[in-house]
């Protein structure tokens, strides 16, 4: 999820406009609350660093999913500029589960071009490792 300075603005010009960062949490709640059971997750938060949840991605359980929302909710705009590309080298360096395959998940708030897709700002990620035989959506697919 991205955590950078510009996500403590407003998601619009309108007055009592809801900030990027609230937007983005509702939305990782709602991803976070629409994974299947027994697949394998991980949240990973970045700007000018990042960190995540877990050291390792962990089985999505009530008991995993209570904790990584509660952790959700604490989560600020508060790691600086914008860099996604460690947080991602950190994801694909670690080895897939058997029969679980890597997904990064990413939605979409704020549009712009680029490479005839539209794309966002405001990235999250989430890591999961979903079994081959679960059906899988992805959201924010160009």
């Amino acid at each position: 999820m991205d955590r950078s300075g510009s996500m403590s603005t407003p998601m619009n010009s309108e007055r009592g406009s809801q900030l990027r960062i609230a937007s983005a949490k509702e939305t990782l709640i709602l991803l976070l609350k629409s994974l299947p059971l027994g697949c394998y997750f991980n949240i990973y938060g970045f700007g000018s660093t990042f960190d995540s949840f877990f050291p390792e991605s962990v089985e999505y359980t009530q008991k995993s999913m209570e904790e990584a929302l509660q952790r959700v909710k604490a989560l600020e705009a508060d790691l600086g500029g914008t860099e996604i590309l460690e947080p991602l080298k950190n994801i694909y360096s670690k080895p897939c589960r058997p029969n679980h395959p890597r997904q990064v998940r990413d939605w979409s708030w704020e549009q712009r071009r680029h490479q005839s897709c539209l794309v966002d700002e405001s990235l999250i990620l989430i890591l999961s490792e979903v079994s081959t035989d679960q059906l899988c959506v992805r959201a924010g697919e160009c």
